[in-house]
């Protein structure tokens, strides 16, 4: 009697991955293509296909996926780190992997031909002389995608850690991730703008992923984190040092809220992000950690107060539907974005 082996190319994978990235590596199961089903396994072309179609996903090197007897590895790619104390850049393979996956796919269907960004005051005074009344998360996606640079939003990379926002150049084309996960959309607001200031001063080489691991105002951030903090605000704000204090006063939420609106109007800035820039202002000036909880959570307390509904995830996922060629998608990559996205089709 011949014994037949059943092998599950899936499985064996996701074993090979747990030395990459564990999380990743138990998460992969669920990103098998649709057709996939367990009675293939004794199939050997459909176990290649499946293994190549997760290696695409994953941003694996089809090589080292296809032959057991090598090490298991990452494509290669060019980043720029801008790094952040608690992680080591190997520590962030995974998560880049999977982002410059996800920006090829996207960048392969988008409608829009690249075109690049104007200038922060440029652009601020075109948005309000439009009749907004500031510059907000809604405009900057709309605009992002009017000039050809998508905007993806994947706060739930499989992996065990993960950057705050990456720009990712794919043939002298970017696209933009933001991977930090944020409640409220004034945070997105502002890596978002963080973001375009890397585009704007062309902070990035061909085919280069430039990795905010994360996003920080301090003194001694490099130059081109700083261009790119100085774009932000003044594309926010009007202004390259925007700052609003409450002068020592220890404000309430729902005072910090009224304020926010009131300087809102009177400056034309987005009142979360003066709220945001308010709890960055005062923690500055704190010397302890527990003072600086205190302000933070009364930012968030206020930020709950502006946003009882947000809607700006939807915002994102309707201007990629809306500006991408679905039948450009090769094979099964435009699923697999949509699963990162958690967009129903």
């Amino acid at each position: 009697m011949t014994t037949i082996t059943i092998t599950n190319p899936i499985r064996q994978l996701s074993k090979r991955l747990s030395h990459l990235d564990k999380k990743l590596s138990v998460e992969l199961k669920n990103y098998a293509p649709y057709w996939w089903e367990e009675s293939l396994n004794t199939s050997p072309s459909a176990s290649q296909q499946v293994l190549v179609s997760l290696a695409r996903f994953a941003n694996l090197d089809i090589k080292s996926v296809l032959d057991n007897s090598q090490p298991l590895r990452f494509k290669e790619s060019a980043c720029n780190y801008k790094h952040a104390s608690n992680k080591e850049p190997s520590q962030l393979d995974a998560a880049t992997a999977l982002v410059a996956s996800s920006a090829k796919i996207i960048s392969q269907i988008t409608k829009p031909k690249y075109s690049i960004f104007s200038d922060a005051l440029t652009l601020r005074k075109q948005f309000l002389e439009a009749g907004n009344p500031c510059v907000n998360l809604e405009l900057l996606i709309n605009y992002c995608w009017q000039q050809g640079v998508p905007v993806l939003y994947l706060p739930e990379l499989p992996v065990s850690k993960k950057m705050d926002a990456v720009v990712v150049d794919i043939g002298g084309s970017p696209v933009i991730a933001i991977t930090k996960k944020c409640k409220h959309e004034s945070a997105v607001l502002f890596l978002l703008a963080h973001e375009m200031g890397h585009i704007f001063h062309q902070h990035l080489a061909i085919g280069q992923l430039l990795i905010d691991e994360g996003i920080s105002d301090a003194s001694n951030i490099d130059e081109q984190e700083n261009q790119a903090n100085q774009y932000a605000i003044t594309l926010l704000t009007g202004e390259k040092t925007t700052q609003f204090h409450s002068d020592g006063q220890r404000l309430k939420a729902k005072k910090l809220v009224e304020s926010a609106r009131l300087n809102a109007i009177e400056h034309q800035i987005d009142a979360g992000h003066i709220v945001l820039n308010w709890g960055h202002s005062e923690s500055k000036n704190c010397s302890q950690d527990k003072q600086r909880m205190v302000i933070w959570s009364i930012a968030n307390a206020a930020l709950n107060l502006l946003y009882p509904n947000p809607i700006w995830e939807q915002l994102i996922k309707e201007q990629l539907l809306k500006n991408i060629d679905e039948n450009e998608a090769q094979g099964d990559q435009l699923d697999y974005l949509y699963k990162l996205m958690k967009i129903e089709e």
